[in-house]
């Protein structure tokens, strides 16, 4: 089917219907079906990545859709099975490229910049958690950076030590983090300087235990 142009009556209409309807994941999905196989235009490409963009500038579809995803990993088997499986089989030099295209977006300062912006990130609940952990046990000690403000060869980790001692403590979602290996993390700072201690969410559930783990991280801090 040909690119075609709507009229600004016909947006309208189209806008004013769509008004209201969530972006569920059954609605993306049959989207996806419907249109799979097809080629686009380079036009219609251009259109498209617009339109998401625009879309995602919104911190409420951002969140909605991000919460939206979450359930259905959650309560859904065979859809979490599909993301597993399918991040399990993804082409190597694939995966490569795009994580070679992302640390190069977040090596420049003003992307960052845009990003801190537009995101407007503040603390989750475990980084609350972990937060108020390092302020009761080395008050004046930590800051979160999970916002952007600190980054290191484009990444971002989500607690530095702010009194001169290289040392970073992240925070692994279980399920944004799943499949990933914490030594990776470390060993990307580590030619930096920067120890780095890294926390499963799955772990809050012993508050003890992970105030062990701090305690001994920050030894010669606290």
């Amino acid at each position: 089917m040909p690119f075609t142009h709507h009229t600004g009556q016909t947006r309208k209409r189209i806008s004013k219907t769509m008004t209201g309807r969530k972006k569920t994941i059954q609605h993306i999905e049959n989207i996806a079906s419907a249109n799979r196989g097809k080629k686009r235009t380079e036009e219609q490409n251009i259109a498209n990545s617009e339109r998401g963009k625009e879309y995602f500038q919104n911190p409420i579809n951002r969140e909605t859709l991000s919460n939206t995803i979450r359930s259905k990993f959650k309560n859904d088997p065979e859809y979490r099975g599909k993301v597993i499986n399918g991040n399990r089989n993804r082409d190597k030099s694939c995966i490569q490229k795009l994580s070679d295209s992302a640390a190069n977006l977040w090596k420049d300062q003003q992307y960052v910049k845009r990003q801190r912006v537009s995101r407007a990130l503040r603390p989750n609940k475990p980084e609350k958690l972990i937060l108020e952990l390092l302020d009761s046990m080395c008050p004046n000690e930590w800051k979160y950076t999970g916002d952007f403000s600190f980054t290191i060869n484009g990444k971002n980790p989500d607690f530095v030590n702010c009194n001169g001692q290289k040392k970073i403590i992240e925070l692994f979602g279980d399920y944004w983090h799943q499949g990933d290996n914490p030594q990776d993390r470390i060993d990307a700072f580590k030619p930096f300087g920067y120890e780095t201690l890294v926390i499963w969410e799955s772990e809050l559930k012993d508050i003890d235990a992970v105030t062990r783990r701090i305690k001994l991280f920050c030894e010669d801090i606290c």
